[in-house]
């Protein structure tokens, strides 16, 4: 074992500053040694190897001491610690762990690993399945930080991992990768705790050309970094982000006065994100799915759990069966959104369940897409516009609400698909369903709009008058159908409660499309009970 300490320290003090000769700190020449820097300053000239033509050797920097690289260390089959305040390792071209081996590194206790130049990077990475690199930076005031140079966990190989823990803070001015090249899969980030934190000047990528990668915030960590991409490249499924827990945060802040970006599933498949348990996500622009992937999705869970999209919202670009998922008080907001983009873009869905908040301005479901959907069960969705299949070519987009509320304070517009209505509320300003590729079909719940606006030549009461004690009803007919005026008492306190219609008027074999009838209901102009029509058509 080399140790170097104060009472064995061989060199020449130069203002202050103790300078070590190349021979006091010779690099390691057998296996299982451990070089100590504890409580000195020194300097290495090049580059620094922790067992690369060696192996299971050690470098230890502690007790304020300090050791300087003008190169970069290379850690082969080693390890690396750097602990106490005071205590620096500091190497000008960055940190390169593991090779042919997994190699460690452990910060902690106030220790910093820095790169102070522009050529800094780190690499965490094994080519060995069997024997993983491993990154811990743990404790107030544990740093490793780079002016410049990306961050590879996982650059070829797979299983290596990153732990940030207990308020230790990890920092690149450059992009993270979570697994970079085919074959680096299974590699995995950990931010957890108060005060740890993750910040890149750039994006954090999990899965760039490989799968199984794997980034999970918890307990109260947080990740800073200008957008962050779930699955990059074609080849990179099964990708997948945990946010979890109270104060726990992946904070994506664009650049310049730009929009950050936050996708899942870029051109890849089976890629996740899972943000729970009050745990925050915050971008600019939001997308689940992108081009050629499937099975692409976004789950928000439970209270306080957000995801705020400052700009934009994709669910399904140019991808098929992709899903969001919104629910137990889970929240997300955005401004337009659409639930399948462009033509390729089928069978994506919306779930808004069980408490779930989803607020937005400009909503669509099926843009240019087909059988896309948006079910409400026990939540809340909120817009400015709401339409169903906007430019699509098929009749199959769908907004079904089975319980909770669908709150639009302008138009609703059923233009190329379907409309189902089986419990909750829906309220809008103006509900709009005049294209013949448009259908509505209520069951149940109660519909509040102003205003309605469907075909001229479809069926639709289009006036309810008082004549004394009674109503007059007029609706307008369908051709070769049989018209049916139905009727039906309110529930307690005149609101809509009951489905329970019956025939009060039947007209068969109408002719003519737009020709309108009309029915005197008489003595139903009272004020108790509340009365309500419908007009019905069958074959």
């Amino acid at each position: 074992m080399n140790r170097i300490s104060r009472g064995c320290l061989v060199g020449v003090i130069l203002f202050g500053l103790v300078v070590e000769t190349r021979e006091s700190m010779a690099q390691f020449s057998a296996d299982y040694q451990t070089n100590i820097v504890s409580g000195v300053t020194n300097s290495w000239s090049g580059q620094y190897y922790v067992g690369y033509s060696s192996f299971h050797n050690a470098l230890i920097v502690q007790n304020s001491g300090d050791l300087s690289v003008s190169g970069w260390i290379g850690v082969g089959s080693g390890a690396v610690l750097v602990s106490d305040p005071g205590s620096a390792l500091l190497a000008s071209q960055g940190v390169a762990l593991g090779g042919r081996d997994g190699a460690s590194m452990v910060v902690s206790n106030g220790g910093k690993v820095l790169s102070p130049s522009f050529a800094g990077g780190g690499t965490v990475d094994s080519q060995s399945a069997d024997n993983a690199s491993s990154v811990i930076v743990t404790g107030p005031g544990s740093v490793w930080s780079n002016n410049m140079g990306a961050l590879y966990v996982g650059l070829y190989g797979p299983g290596n991992s990153l732990a940030i823990r207990n308020g230790g803070h990890v920092i690149f001015l450059d992009y993270t990768f979570v697994g970079f090249m085919v074959g680096s899969s299974n590699n995995n980030i950990l931010v957890a705790d108060a005060g740890s934190i993750l910040t890149n000047e750039f994006n954090l990528n999990v899965g760039e050309y490989d799968g199984g990668n794997s980034l999970v915030i918890s307990n109260g960590g947080r990740v800073i970094s200008r957008g962050g991409l779930v699955g990059v490249k074609t080849t990179a499924n099964a990708n997948n982000v945990r946010v979890i827990g109270p104060g726990s945060a992946w904070i994506s802040w664009g650049t310049f006065g730009g929009y950050s970006r936050m996708n899942v599933g870029g051109t890849s498949s089976s890629n996740s994100l899972f943000i729970g348990d009050g745990a925050q996500v915050i971008d600019s622009i939001g997308e689940v799915g992108g081009s050629n992937g499937v099975n692409n999705s976004a789950v928000v869970t439970g209270e306080g759990s957000v995801w705020s999209n400052t700009s934009t919202l994709s669910v399904g670009f140019l991808s098929p069966s992709t899903s969001l998922t919104i629910s137990n008080g889970g929240k997300v907001f955005n401004t337009s959104v659409s639930i399948g983009s462009q033509a390729p873009s089928s069978s994506n869905y919306v779930r808004v369940v069980d408490g779930g908040i989803w607020q937005n301005a400009e909503l669509h479901v099926g843009d240019q897409g087909s059988s896309n959907s948006l079910v409400v069960a026990g939540g809340t969705v909120s817009a400015t516009l709401l339409t169903v299949g906007l430019a699509s070519s098929t009749c199959d987009n769908l907004l079904e609400i089975d319980s909770g509320n669908v709150m639009v304070s302008g138009t609703v517009e059923i233009r190329n698909g379907t409309l189902i209505l089986n419990g909750g509320i829906l309220q809008a300003d103006t509900l709009v369903i005049t294209n013949s590729c448009a259908s509505f079909v209520h069951n149940g719940g109660t519909l509040i709009v102003g205003n309605v606006v469907v075909d001229p030549n479809a069926f639709r009461i289009t006036s309810i008058a008082q004549e004394g004690n009674d109503l007059r009803v007029t609706w307008l007919m369908g051709p070769g159908q049989t018209n049916t005026l139905q009727a039906a008492s309110g529930a307690a306190g005149g609101g809509y409660g009951t489905n329970g219609f019956s025939d009060i008027f039947v007209v068969t074999n109408n002719a003519t499309a737009g020709t309108l009838t009309n029915f005197l209901d008489v003595g139903a102009a009272t004020n108790f009970p509340s009365r309500f029509y419908r007009a019905r058509l069958a074959p």
